[in-house]
């Protein structure tokens, strides 16, 4: 019996096989900063309060500004998780950044369908 994948692997498998190449865990801050990590925003000598931290994405693509959040149920299941997560989406709308949220039922059960969702938005 072979390991299972992670949903957001799968999903990341399944673009590249498109040619459609996001950045993975990117940092989105306040003042509409990005970083693909914190090693990198260290790496940079820059040092953002972690209350300036919106959120950190699964899938980022800085130039169509589109975030894609993979979401499990188990961090994104009752109406309070749902609050937090309408409210991340809003935030980055604020600041010019659309949002996709992906359940990791819809990647296993339709990964084509999950991939054009994504690309319906690029």
């Amino acid at each position: 019996m072979g390991m299972r994948l992670p949903n957001r692997t799968l999903l990341i498998q399944a673009l590249a096989q498109r040619n459609i190449f996001p950045v993975i865990q990117t940092l989105i801050f306040k003042d509409g900063k990005t970083f693909d990590n914190f090693f990198e925003m260290i790496k940079s000598n820059v040092f953002i309060k972690g209350d300036d931290l919106i959120t950190e994405v699964d899938l980022y693509f800085p130039d169509k500004k589109l975030a894609v959040f993979c979401d499990s149920t188990q961090f994104h299941r009752g109406s309070k998780n749902k609050s937090k997560d309408e409210l991340v989406s809003a935030k980055l709308l604020e600041i010019g950044i659309k949002t996709v949220r992906i359940s990791g039922k819809e990647i296993i059960e339709n990964l084509n369908k999950a991939v054009d969702l994504i690309v319906s938005h690029l």
